[in-house]
């Protein structure tokens, strides 16, 4: 049933019923929680919390990404742990707190690294390259590049 609602959720922010999707998402929430399934609890506080991005209330946003982070380290969920990562690194690039965001998608690339979560790394390593270069640090992009590259010379990088 929780799956269900937050499948439904995910019909509605793609159409940009954010408020709608949020509705299906604290139902998903509320069910996930009830049943005692972190899992689905987690998973509704990331769809959640990328609903609040899009409303643009990044705060709220963090909020709900570090609620289910919590739960996936308690988990040792590591592909998902990237992922939130990802989502965090996310909302502090729209916040234009680069540092944040750098800090977060480097976390993300690690676990990843480490795990071998080459869609995590295809998401992460560009933006993190790219804010880099940004940044007038291209040492540092060219040393990420390379790292990954060495362990994964399939990149496309």
């Amino acid at each position: 049933m929780a799956n269900a609602q937050n499948a439904i959720g995910s019909v509605y922010l793609v159409k940009w019923e954010v408020d709608k999707a949020l509705e299906y998402y604290e139902k998903s929430l509320k069910i996930s929680k009830s049943v005692g399934s972190k899992v689905g609890e987690s998973s509704a506080l990331v769809n959640i919390g990328i609903a609040y991005r899009m409303k643009r209330e990044p705060d709220k946003a963090l909020k709900y990404y570090e609620n289910a982070l919590e739960i996936d380290e308690n988990l040792g969920r590591k592909h998902e742990m990237a992922s939130i990562y990802g989502n965090i690194g996310n909302v502090y690039t729209d916040k234009d707190e680069l540092d944040k965001a750098i800090e977060s998608r480097e976390k993300a690339l690690m676990l990843a690294y480490d795990g071998g979560f080459l869609d995590v790394i295809e998401n992460e390593l560009p933006v993190v390259i790219n804010i880099y270069n940004e940044q007038s640090k291209p040492e540092k992009a060219e040393e990420w590049r390379r790292k990954f590259k060495e362990r994964y010379p399939n990149l496309n990088i």
